[in-house]
């Protein structure tokens, strides 16, 4: 969830740097609806790769407290969109577990095998 944390941070940001008063504007937003949604990524580790995310209905967003601000409305769809996301790269098999640590076994064989290398060299070339 660092991406979440970040935009959150951000928005934050944003939003104390500009003065809050009595008039700032609130939303309720009684359905927000998301369909046939496809998220393309691409990574070092997981190469290019599409995720299908599962249509969402959001509702009543702000109904609660009689309206949210913008912040408070962007944190309430975004939340649920990056929930649907990770379930999505799970459900499709990108184990990011999984993923890092078969990095950390590659790392911990290649200083094997060069450190191994290493011991070799120095066992037939030894100082005197």
């Amino acid at each position: 969830m660092d991406a979440l944390a970040a935009a959150k941070r951000d928005m934050n940001d944003a939003s104390q740097s500009e003065s809050t008063s009595e008039n700032e504007m609130t939303f309720v937003i009684e359905r927000l609806s998301f369909t046939q949604a496809v998220v393309s990524m691409q990574s070092d580790v997981f190469g290019k790769t599409q995720l299908d995310i599962p249509d969402m209905h959001l509702q009543d967003i702000g109904r609660k407290s009689h309206g949210a601000t913008a912040l408070e409305v962007a944190e309430q769809v975004f939340k649920p969109i990056w929930i649907a996301v990770n379930e999505a790269a799970i459900k499709q098999g990108l184990d990011i577990k999984g993923a890092k640590a078969d990095i950390e076994d590659k790392v911990r064989k290649k200083i094997g095998s060069a450190l191994q290398r290493l011991t070799n060299k120095l066992n037939r070339n030894p100082t005197k």
